[in-house]
């Protein structure tokens, strides 16, 4: 859940990289996210920066996952990105995971993997949504076994899942692991600083000062407002 202090530390973060180093992030060849809701005509953009092992996510991921009937038609996008909190082990492979999926699954794969790694977040955190400790007896080689099995559930072949997970060249960025990479750079760019972390047609909104973390009712209204200007 971000805070003001995510925010101000995202600032500080983003400052740091543009005026400490003159490398360009890797221009995308296309959007990271992906559509739950809408699609890029939609007059009204939201997108939201989930981390898949992030208890914050999943609840946020629930309400949106209800109320996508009820905006479809609506002239509303709503765009899920994938970004990395690295109190949470093993967010960056699951984050691989979830593009691999993207790209070789079927139309919703990528909400399919994103929904089995927010039901089985205990599976890789210890005191999932307290303390953020990895278990001790996983490896890379168990964690991407479980998600592998999560990426089967979607539609991705073991073979092309493997493949996805070790392929770490960043030619082209195509792969996943440079999509999942240059994510979490723009991300990081924009000030995203937490999970979940929302912008409107391209400005950070938070619902309330006291939580910055917008609920169901807070959405409605604000989506019902922005309709009735169109």
């Amino acid at each position: 859940m971000p805070s003001t202090t995510d925010f101000l530390i995202a600032l500080t973060f983003a400052a740091a990289i543009f005026t400490g180093s003159d490398a360009q992030i890797a221009l995308p060849y296309r959007q990271s996210g992906q559509y739950l809701i809408g699609d890029s005509k939609s007059t009204i953009q939201i997108e939201v920066f989930v981390d898949l092992f992030c208890g914050d996510a999943r609840l946020d991921w629930l309400m949106w996952k209800g109320l996508k009937g009820k905006l479809a038609g609506e002239n509303v996008g709503l765009q899920f990105h994938v970004i990395v909190e690295p109190f949470h082990p093993w967010s960056f492979t699951a984050a691989v995971g979830a593009q691999t999926a993207a790209q070789h699954g079927g139309p919703d794969a990528f909400f399919t993997f994103a929904e089995s790694c927010w039901n089985h977040g205990g599976d890789f955190i210890t005191n999932w949504g307290d303390q953020h400790y990895p278990l001790q007896s996983l490896t890379e080689k168990s964690v991407v076994s479980e998600l592998n099995t999560f990426a089967a559930a979607a539609g991705v072949p073991e073979d092309v899942f493997y493949r996805g997970m070790t392929n770490r060249s960043t030619a082209g960025g195509m792969n996943p692991w440079g999509v999942a990479r240059e994510s979490w750079k723009q991300a990081v760019s924009r000030g995203a600083a937490s999970s979940p972390w929302y912008f409107v047609n391209g400005v950070p909104y938070f619902a309330a000062s006291d939580s910055l973390h917008p609920g169901e009712q807070n959405w409605v209204s604000l989506i019902n407002k922005l309709l009735a200007k169109q």
